[in-house]
């Protein structure tokens, strides 16, 4: 049962990246031609944000699968040093789309047991599944045993499908590849993503491929990359406005934030006395800014105001991993006596949407995403709102009686 969590003012996840951020590459071909994490850290590079440039290794033996990669010395090696920031697994091109019952025993047990083992190194690394897509004209090889590969079309459909499933199975991410050579295919057909054995990547699918890892990696748009590698620019322009399109515009799509940690924290106040009532998760290192010069490290701290005003309570939660959560209230001190701002609102859990109701008619409805994306809005005079249910945390903002609130309602 999911238990719906409210509270006033604005809440930010983001990662905490290191000075260098350490990447792992696990697979094959579809990975070391065009050589993929080269790519990825030569783009992340140019975008010059905290974190990067990448420290990449990779273990990439051709036609590898899961299975041999399990027992593979090389890429034990590499999974053993631990302190790896994301671990990016990629399975044989073919496997993923095979019958049900083969997935189900060559597949899927072994992307389990390469998880299990990252996790059991260092909890803190995040795996990320590498999506890969249909041949360009299906797989010929095992079209008269297997039909559903016969086209593109159906074998690309069986890869989304099956890699979807592993990143659910494994609490990990998804960097969804084959959706946006899809994608691709469809809006930019002078694209050539393949090279010519119509199976593995051209330099323009291994762009795209790395368009989308800094995008599930870094939480970051793919369009503002500057590196182009030997691609034209025009070319370029359009894939990074696909992986921003298909990739960064869907985050929680792809379980993005999906398992970043949970702040509930509410206040009670008596006189100019604030109280911090916190219900979340005890692992987590709170740091409390009251707004007037004063701090705080405890978990659930009390302050007393010296006089009357409006102030800004912010905080930042870090867990173990070094995943931080920042958020505000804001606090009104008045005639001595401290009052958070009330929600002036009820919100209903309906079967496929959520309702927010309000006790006065609002008007600049909006809805945001944790990384500010607008996915709602209304500029009209409402009493009731709707907006569609998703996977992760979303901000409503909106104005009543003149005075704008903003709410997070998230799922934990």
């Amino acid at each position: 049962m999911k238990k719906l969590f409210f509270c006033a003012g604005l809440v930010v996840f983001a990662n905490l990246l290191h000075a260098q951020t350490r990447v792992l590459f696990i697979g094959n071909s579809y990975t070391y031609v065009n050589d993929l994490p080269q790519l990825t850290a030569d783009c992340a590079m140019s975008i010059g944000f905290a974190g990067f440039p990448m420290e990449i290794a990779s273990s990439t033996p051709g036609g590898s699968t899961f299975q041999m990669h399990t027992t593979n010395a090389t890429t034990q090696s590499l999974i053993s040093q631990g302190n790896w920031d994301y671990v990016v697994l990629q399975e044989q091109s073919q496997l993923p789309s095979f019958p049900d019952a083969q997935v189900a025993a060559e597949c899927f047990p072994f992307a389990a047991q390469l998880n299990e083992q990252i996790m059991a190194i260092d909890s803190c690394t995040e795996t990320v599944f590498y999506m890969t897509w249909g041949r360009q004209n299906g797989d010929a090889g095992n079209c008269a045993s297997w039909p559903p590969v016969c086209t593109y079309e159906g074998m690309d459909s069986l890869l989304n499908l099956r890699y979807r499933q592993m990143a659910i199975d494994n609490q990990a991410l998804l960097s969804p590849v084959g959706a946006l050579w899809k994608y691709i295919r469809l809006t930019y057909p002078e694209i050539n993503l393949y090279a010519a054995d119509g199976s593995h990547p051209s330099l323009e699918g291994s762009y795209a491929a790395a368009c989308s890892m800094i995008a599930v990696m870094f939480r970051t748009d793919p369009y503002l990359i500057t590196y182009t590698s030997t691609l034209d620019p025009v070319t370029a322009e359009k894939i990074k406005l696909a992986a921003q399109a298909v990739v960064f515009n869907n985050l929680a799509e792809w379980h993005v934030g999906e398992y970043d940690p949970t702040v509930n924290v509410s206040t009670t106040s008596t006189g100019l006395t604030l109280q911090i009532d916190n219900q979340s998760n005890s692992n987590l290192s709170f740091t409390w800014d009251f707004g007037d010069g004063n701090s705080s490290t405890e978990f659930s701290p009390q302050h007393n105001y010296a006089s009357a005003g409006v102030y800004s309570l912010n905080y930042s939660a870090m867990d173990a991993c070094g995943k931080t959560v920042y958020g505000y209230f804001e606090i009104q001190v008045l005639d001595n006596q401290i009052h958070e701002i009330q929600k002036k609102y009820v919100v209903r859990n309906l079967e496929n949407e959520y309702a927010i109701d309000f006790i006065s008619p609002a008007t600049e409805i909006r809805v945001y995403d944790l990384n500010g994306r607008l996915l709602n809005s209304s500029l009209q005079n409402q009493s009731s709102f709707h907006f569609e249910k998703i996977k992760s945390p979303q901000i409503i903002q909106f104005k009543m009686n003149g005075i704008n609130y903003r709410v997070l309602l998230g799922v934990e």
